[in-house]
């Protein structure tokens, strides 16, 4: 590579790093700006950065930032979708003319171009750079998973569709594209040559190692973005099938993003005294400490589960679905499975065996160890793919 700046566009505010995504966006840039001075652009809904947040930011980053504008009413946005054939999570963007325009202008030319996430990439417009995508989710896999679980024939329909539309778009688009970097196996696409696997994400966590509780009551948490709908379904699963089958001395706290009111409504129905959700918390690491459990009931999805770092992180004893350790290396260890019985079960055994526990999370954090350093040889790869184009 010749130019000494890469442009790095992504949508949605990186600071607070309060989400698995934006953690490892944050590690990415920082890693980048090393080596390169970054033009980046923030396509958000979000206010503004503050003074304060744009110092998080190491000098050779330089920040600029467009208001994103999304449709107020689902039938413009589904006309959209339905006469033009754009993906839904492109027409439901209103400005989008304007932000492709923004970006376009404020390129730096004859430079490395990162698109940083399939969202982003709704604002792409042909330049004279090299353009690299990082496709974080296969968003057309997660629609055909979901239209397999869904009881709803309107539902099942229109991920279908969607999921034809967005493969639709990506067979034009990514003839464009230099390279298409997944995260997962479970995501790669083959694109001749372009497309590369990134087996480690480039994420560190500065977390310390909880200490357990030999305590009588349990408290199982779960902590994810619950604006995503695999966060939702997951959480309402495990709620119904197997919380709900648990003794008393369980407790179940939830840690989330934006949880919508449908959801508010669904997890308050029960009137269940042992279910706490608090949201856009400032700190997950409270909810840590205090926790003895960790659940990652999530059935389906795409990408990486981030979470399940972070959790290691602290040490904690994960109990998982199998599917949630989708793109993880030698989890063998980890308390897996994909049916009800089983997850209580499980639970039912490492709540009563405080013992049980501590082994866990020795060989919780001898996993995280290991992740961490896989991923700074994996993050000096990427590098040299970087230098490369």
């Amino acid at each position: 590579m010749n130019s000494e700046t890469i442009n790095f566009v992504t949508t949605g505010k990186l600071i607070p790093p309060n989400s698995g995504d934006r953690v490892s966006t944050l590690n990415m840039l920082v890693s980048l700006a090393k080596d390169f001075k970054i033009n980046l652009i923030c396509i958000m809904q979000e206010n503004d950065y503050t003074e304060d947040e744009l110092k998080v930011f190491p000098p050779a980053i330089t920040v600029q930032t467009y208001k994103e504008i999304m449709n107020n009413t689902g039938i413009i946005t589904f006309l959209r979708t339905l006469f033009l054939l754009q993906p839904y999570s492109h027409a439901v963007r209103r400005n989008r003319a304007k932000i492709s325009e923004f970006i376009s202008n404020n390129l730096n030319s004859d430079s490395l171009t990162i698109w940083n996430h399939y969202r982003s990439i709704a604002y792409y417009k042909k330049n004279g750079n090299k353009n690299v995508l990082i496709q974080h989710n296969n968003e057309s896999k997660i629609l055909i998973l979901r239209s397999k679980r869904t009881g709803n024939i309107l539902t099942k329909i229109f991920c279908v569709f969607q999921s034809y539309l967005i493969k639709l778009h990506e067979y034009f688009l990514f003839k464009n594209l230099d390279r298409i970097i997944y995260e997962s196996n479970f995501d790669k696409k083959k694109f001749d040559n372009k497309s590369v696997l990134l087996s480690y994400l480039p994420i560190k966590f500065s977390n310390s190692k909880i200490i357990l509780g030999n305590k009588e009551n349990i408290r199982l948490l779960f902590v994810g973005s619950l604006d995503w709908y695999p966060n939702s379904d997951g959480i309402l699963w495990f709620i119904k099938n197997v919380f709900n089958n648990l003794p008393e001395k369980f407790e179940l706290v939830i840690v989330g993003r934006n949880p919508s009111d449908a959801l508010l409504r669904k997890i308050k129905k029960d009137k269940n005294e042992r279910i706490k959700i608090y949201s856009n918390v400032l700190s997950v690491e409270p909810f840590y400490e205090s926790s003895d459990i960790f659940i990652a009931p999530i059935l389906t999805g795409a990408g990486i589960n981030i979470k399940i770092l972070e959790a290691a992180s602290f040490g904690i004893p994960i109990v998982s679905t199998k599917f949630a350790l989708r793109g993880y290396y030698e989890t063998d260890f980890i308390f897996s499975c994909d049916h009800a019985d089983e997850f209580q079960k499980i639970l039912l055994e490492l709540g009563s065996d405080y013992k049980m526990r501590q082994v866990y999370q020795n060989d919780i954090i001898s996993f995280y160890n290991g992740y961490i350093h896989n991923s700074e040889v994996e993050l000096k790869k990427f590098s040299e793919l970087i230098n490369s184009l």
